[in-house]
């Protein structure tokens, strides 16, 4: 099992690197695992007797991905899925409910939304540090890993997800620290303190990321959202630590970096 995660890990590495060489690249990757996500999401849901809008789902949040990435047009954006749910909910109304357009509107935001903001890196020409998103996730996943396999003893959240200790967390934040200070004094050390803070904040977000998406399996009763990565599932497993990170990173270095 070690081994088939070790090699899933170092798939997803290489796919990431060879991604980050240019901008085509990067807007292909992102968009290619948004709608994997998303997808994966709806199907969980189901799980549940809910009835998300697949197809509508995966593609509006491509739009909103195009959105991010070419015009500005966010507000207009969010008016017209508006007015658009609400007619879904007017005029298909025996076929969806409520429940069905929102879990449909959180897919669109939980994961278009938030992996959306990858984008703005490239506009505001800073894109190196989009590096630093996945530095954080991978080391603060593989530390905990480890510092949970040797040290684990007491459980983090055992009712979302009975394997994370409380020795793994901090073992998870300590990798994401030092790993960031590498980064810093690579490509930036004048800003060594603050990057090493937005390791220390990134890890934090990177694992509630990883509990939120273990607390919709946990709902959803499913173990993975698919099987697409080898020891780790599906896309959504294996990215869902950057789903926030992103986010922090990209405001983190607008507000207080920059």
């Amino acid at each position: 099992m070690m081994l088939k995660r070790f090699i899933g890990g170092a798939l997803v590495v290489i796919v990431v690197t060879l991604s980050l060489t240019n901008i085509v690249t990067f807007f292909a990757f992102i968009m290619l695992i948004s709608l994997l996500a998303v997808n994966e999401l709806y199907r969980a849901f189901e799980n549940k007797q809910s009835r998300p809008m697949i197809f509508e789902g995966v593609l509006l949040t491509g739009a909103l991905l195009i959105c991010f990435a070419i015009r500005d047009y966010y507000l207009l954006y969010f008016v017209v899925i508006t007015f658009f749910f609400a007619a879904k909910l007017l005029f298909a109304h025996n076929k969806y409910n409520v429940v069905d357009i929102a879990t449909t509107i959180f897919g669109i935001l939980y994961i278009g939304l938030m992996l959306g903001h990858s984008f703005f890196f490239i506009k505001h020409d800073y894109f190196f540090m989009i590096w630093l998103v996945f530095i954080i996730a991978w080391a603060t996943d593989t530390s905990a890993y480890f510092s949970g396999y040797l040290f684990g003893n007491k459980k983090l959240c055992p009712e979302i997800s009975p394997k994370k200790t409380v020795e793994g967390a901090i073992g998870g934040i300590c990798g994401s620290v030092l790993a960031s200070a590498a980064f810093a004094y690579i490509m930036i050390p004048e800003q060594m303190f603050l990057v090493i803070l937005l390791g220390f904040l990134g890890s934090i977000t990177s694992q509630i990321g990883d509990l939120i998406a273990s607390a919709i399996k946990r709902h959803a009763g499913i173990k993975d959202f698919g099987n697409i990565v080898p020891g780790h599932g599906g896309i959504l497993d294996r990215f869902d630590s950057i789903i926030f990170t992103i986010p922090l990173v990209y405001y983190f270095v607008t507000y207080i970096m920059v």
